[in-house]
Formats: C-alpha cells, structure tokens, sequence
C-alpha cells in the first residue's frame, strides 16, 4: 500500500478544503448570514449555486434558480426549502458585494468543489486496492477506505502491534498528565503520534456516535450525571469523541487479531453483573 496515496487525500486535499471551508463562511456571515440557517453551504447543490452566480443580489435577479437548487441536490432539497432560500437572498441583511467579492466567491467555491472531487476519487482508488485483500476487504465498509488507508499509511498494520495499548500510544491517543512543576493538571491525549491519522479517527469518531449501538453511550457520557461526582462538565462532548476515538481503535486492534469482522455492538464493553453475595451459614449449636 502506498503512503502517498493516503497524504494526499489527508495533507493536501482536506486540509486544503478545511481552510477554504472557513472562508467562505467568514464571508457568508457578512455578505449572506440567512444561508447557513437555512442549508448547509458547503453542500455541492449550494456551491454550484454560488459557483455560478456569485452572490445573493444576482441569485435574486436571475429566473430558474429554485430548479436549478432542485436539480443539483438531486432531491436533496425540497421545493419549499429552495423557496425560502431564494426568498433570504431577495432580502438579506448582509453588506452588498462588489464585483470582486463575487469573483473570490467563485474561486473559494470551485477549489472546495475541486477538493470534493479529489478526495472523491483518492478514496476509490485506495477502495481498489484494498478490495484485492480478502482480509483487509472485511474493515471496508465499517472503517471507511479513506480511515483505514491512513491507518495503514502511518501507523503500519495494527497486527503488527503487541496490545492495543501500544497502538494508541503510536497515534498519540494514550493517556498523560498534563501537570507542571507548579500545577497539577487531569489527564489528556499525548498527541505525540502523527497528527494525520488522529484526524481521520476523529472524523471516523463523528460518524460513529451518530449510529445506533453508540448513540446512547455518546449521550450518556456529555450528560451531568454520568461518571464521578467530581468529574468537570466542561467540554465534555468533545471528550466524548476523543474517549470514542481510542475505544473505536482498540476495538479495530482487537477484531484484527481475533480475525474477525468490526462491529460496532462489541466498542462499548456491557457492565459486569454484580456479584451475589451468599450469607454464610452457621453452625448450630
């Protein structure tokens, strides 16, 4: 398996398509803040949209445009969601766009449509090659083509790994204090390990806690009661996914070496049943 194929999906393309992201919300939130509300701007029906004509005083002007959004989404989006989106750019509250606004609109939009594309076709490409092993063909579908060609691009294969521990510890998911001479501090992730592969789990961790067999968990665990009394609440739905993120790894490590397919009802370990104590009997005198 090739290591570059996996940078270029993680390194050039989406990192690239995170930071062009962030621009075109900055400059959504001042030309055309009703969007975001509406739909998710980073969409491909809405890109399109903004590709071809630039900003909301020309998608106002212009006729067809609640088809064209239609026909994009490919019935992703209603025809009453495409009316009141052409409805908020007739009257935005946003500062009008000059002329080269609208062209750096354009250009943001075609680099995150380019980028889609890349990563789009990066992903079959690593889905080839893997699909020609029949064991690697098995963490397929449950992992995900780009998560596991980047799994096996850094990190090596997880067989090759005497425990899950060490596994963790060679991505930077392993547990440390984060204290000073001076502070003592909870514990955290190392993030020693290349910062790529952490990436890919998180995004792998997002997509996770949104089926069914984790659902509850995730929900339980950013919930007040949950755990220790003394346990902070704060940030705890991000520690939700960085806690998914190593469960979800050691699971991965575990159903290797067993041979076995991934399941996502066997991340989460079932709670022992307490012990039934017995009374003792007593002697009769």
């Amino acid at each position: 398996f090739k290591q570059k194929t996996a940078y270029e999906i993680g390194v050039r393309l989406v990192g690239s398509e995170m930071c062009i992201r962030d621009s075109l919300e900055s400059m959504l939130a001042r030309h055309w803040p009703e969007l975001s509300r509406l739909v998710k701007p980073t969409g491909v029906s809405m890109l399109s949209v903004l590709l071809k004509y630039g900003g909301p005083d020309v998608i106002a002007a212009s006729v067809g445009v609640t088809e064209e959004i239609m026909a994009w989404s490919k019935g992703k989006i209603s025809e009453a969601k495409a009316s009141s989106i052409l409805h908020s750019a007739r009257g935005t509250l946003g500062i009008p766009m000059t002329k080269h606004d609208k062209l750096c609109m354009q250009e943001i939009s075609q680099r995150i449509l380019d980028a889609k594309r890349s990563v789009s076709a990066c992903t079959k490409k690593i889905r080839v090659i893997l699909e020609k092993d029949p064991f690697w063909s098995k963490y397929l579908c449950p992992v995900g083509a780009g998560t596991l060609g980047v799994i096996l691009s850094t990190l090596g294969d997880p067989r090759n790994y005497d425990s899950a521990g060490a596994l963790l510890k060679a991505c930077g998911l392993n547990l440390a204090e984060l204290s000073s001479g001076k502070r003592i501090g909870e514990k955290g992730i190392s993030k020693r390990g290349p910062a790529l592969t952490r990436r890919w789990l998180y995004f792998w961790a997002m997509r996770s806690v949104q089926k069914t067999e984790l659902k509850e968990w995730y929900h339980r665990f950013h919930s007040p009661g949950y755990g220790h009394h003394d346990r902070p609440i704060k940030n705890r739905k991000i520690k939700g996914i960085i806690c998914m993120m190593r469960k979800l790894l050691k699971s991965l490590w575990s159903s290797m070496h067993q041979d076995q397919p991934f399941e996502y009802s066997k991340v989460i370990a079932k709670p022992a049943k307490p012990k039934r104590r017995r009374r003792r009997k007593t002697k009769q005198s």
